[in-house]
Order: C-alpha cells, then structure tokens, then sequence
C-alpha cells in the first residue's frame, strides 16, 4: 500500500511541476529539498488541482478499497469510466481534424472548445442505414435501363408523357394503395417461380412475368372481367382457342395458372414478331392485334415510335391508355424489390 501511495505522490508531484513551468504568474513556488524529494507550497487556483486529484483517488479502485473498505463500491471500475472518457476525447479529436482538414490553411482554428453537439451525436452515434428510395426523380433512367438495355427495344423511344404515367403509377402502387400492392406481392410468391421459367423459355423478360398477372388480376387465379377474360391472365375465349386452352362444361384452362401462363408468354412472342417491340406486343395484349394494327397506322410516322403519338388524340378508353404505364410502373416496382432484396414495399419508402 504504501509503494503505491509513494507512486501516486510522484505522479501528483509531476503534474504540478508540468502545471508550474506553464503558469508562472499564478504559482509562487518555494522548493526545499529534503531527502531527495522535492515538494512544491503552491498558492491560488492550482490548490483546488491538488483537491481534485485527491477526490480522484479517494474514488478510485484503490482509494475505494482503502477508504470505505467495501466490496460493492470497490466493485465498480472506475478504469472502465476513464476510457469511455478517453473514447469520448478521441471522436471530439477526429471531428477537430475533420473541420481542420476542410478548412483552408489560413483559417485554421482551434476547435477544442467549439463543438456542437449535433455534430458530436453524429460522429460517436452509431449510423442509421441508408434508406433506399423507391420514388426518384430517375424514371426515365430506370425506363432506359430496363427497355433499351436489357430489354434490347429498338422500336419504340421513350417521350416525357410515358415517364410521367409511369411516375404517376408508380407512386399510385407503392404509396396511396401499398397495402393492397403488398397483399398481391405475397400472393405472387406462390406462383412466381413457375410463372418466371415460362416466360424465359419464350424469351420474355422476366418483368413481365410479374406486371402482367399484377395489373390483369392481382395474382387471382378465378379473376373474372366484365367482358368475360377469365384468369390470372385475363384470357378472352377467342384467344384461349388459339392457344389450345379448352373451354368445356365446367372445365375451363383459363383457370389453371400455368397454362395460362404458356398462352400469355406465346401471345407475347408472336406479336413481338409482328411489331418489332415487346412494349406494342404489351399494347396487343390489351387492345388485341388487330386494333394495334389499326393505332399504329393512323398514328403519325415515326422511326422509333412512341407512346404519345401512339395514343394522344386517339378515340381510346381511358383505362385502354394506362395500360401500358401500368404495365412498366409494375415492372419498375418488381425490379425495385428484387435489387433491394425485399419481400414487399417498406413505409419509409416514399
């Protein structure tokens, strides 16, 4: 005990001649050496340092032990408490190397006694993940990704009145209907992976494996129209009979998902043969082929063609103009998922 009481004094002692060198105006110094120890009379403020170091001993590890004699007190590692301090002291350094590296050289200032709070809580907290946005400005770049890129569209250019549907659709699924949005993404789980090797094996992006059964009946197998399509696919009986779907008593195909499914992917393929482009193949779709025929030769001509001069001023249902947008908002959504590894649309996603 006493080698350690001896430690603490020459640790006290060199403190105060540290102390002595920088302040020689506040300290009157008065030396005597007495068997080899030196000892300071120190006057003024440095007396309430010499306080302060003895209440630190006092409740310190050891000062707890020699002075309350108690276990539990003692128990309580008063090192630990010293390097969070120290932990504390080295963020408030790198924010002080922070705003020292981003200030010129002729403004350097001293920022050990300057810093806000905020900017401390950001630096010692631990970092929120980034959230990632569904809803960008970026439209148009995710359109051209997807359609010229991957998709290898050649005949049909993307104008400002597409982008803006597709935003506005975008928006309409995942922000002010996204709990309905999220009850047809679970329900899609179940049939997706059949639905998905189907469409490849007609080389139909994979997008569309999930946009289509999305807009046509959220993923409803027994979907009925007002027009009589019946299906996850919202087959028409004349189209069922072209593509062998029997239709039957009580026996109708357009029910079973997976046939359905081949007849929507060969429909596809064929009229992307027809127009040159799997976008107006998703027109044919809707319109039926014919009708798309009749669009595109009263349209203006245009090389590559687009959607507004497709559509604007043309005698077609309100809904029949959606469709499309519809069509490439569901695509951007799913594509949105799978690239964030979701099972459905987040709130925070706005």
């Amino acid at each position: 005990m006493k080698s350690n009481l001896h430690e603490i004094n020459q640790l006290l002692l060199a403190k105060l001649n540290d102390l002595q060198t920088q302040n020689n105006k506040n300290i009157l110094p008065f030396t005597e050496k007495t068997e080899n120890k030196t000892f300071e009379v120190i006057k003024g403020k440095n007396l309430y340092l010499i306080i302060f170091y003895l209440i630190m001993f006092i409740f310190s590890d050891f000062g707890s032990m020699y002075f309350f004699k108690d276990k539990k007190i003692a128990s309580i590692s008063s090192n630990q408490k010293i390097a969070s301090i120290f932990s504390n002291n080295q963020a408030i350094r790198k924010i002080c190397e922070t705003r020292k590296d981003s200030t010129p050289k002729n403004q350097i200032q001293d920022y050990s006694c300057n810093i806000d709070k905020k900017s401390y809580a950001k630096q010692t907290s631990n970092p929120e993940p980034s959230k990632k946005r569904l809803l960008t400005d970026n439209i148009e770049e995710m359109l051209i990704e997807m359609i010229i890129k991957d998709w290898q569209e050649t005949k049909f250019h993307i104008d400002d009145e597409l982008v803006n549907k597709v935003h506005f659709f975008v928006k309409y699924y995942s922000v002010k209907y996204m709990e309905r949005t999220n009850r047809t993404i679970k329900r899609s789980k179940k049939y997706m992976f059949y639905i998905k090797n189907i469409f490849r094996k007609y080389n139909i992006p994979e997008e569309l494996a999930f946009a289509v059964p999305f807009v046509e009946s959220s993923f409803i197998p027994t979907a009925k129209s007002n027009k009589g399509a019946i299906g996850m696919f919202q087959i028409l009986k004349e189209t069922a009979k072209l593509y062998n779907l029997k239709i039957k008593n009580k026996i109708d195909e357009r029910r079973d998902y997976k046939k359905a499914a081949v007849a929507c992917a060969k429909y596809l393929r064929d009229n992307r043969y027809v127009f040159g482009s799997i976008v107006l193949a998703l027109g044919s779709y809707h319109h039926g082929t014919g009708r798309m025929t009749q669009l595109l030769l009263i349209a203006p001509k245009s090389d590559p063609r687009n959607y507004s001069s497709i559509y604007n001023k043309r005698k077609i249902g309100k809904y029949s103009k959606q469709y499309i947008p519809q069509l490439l908002a569901a695509c951007i959504i799913y594509r949105t998922i799978n690239s964030m590894n979701l099972t459905c649309l987040p709130k925070n996603i706005k």
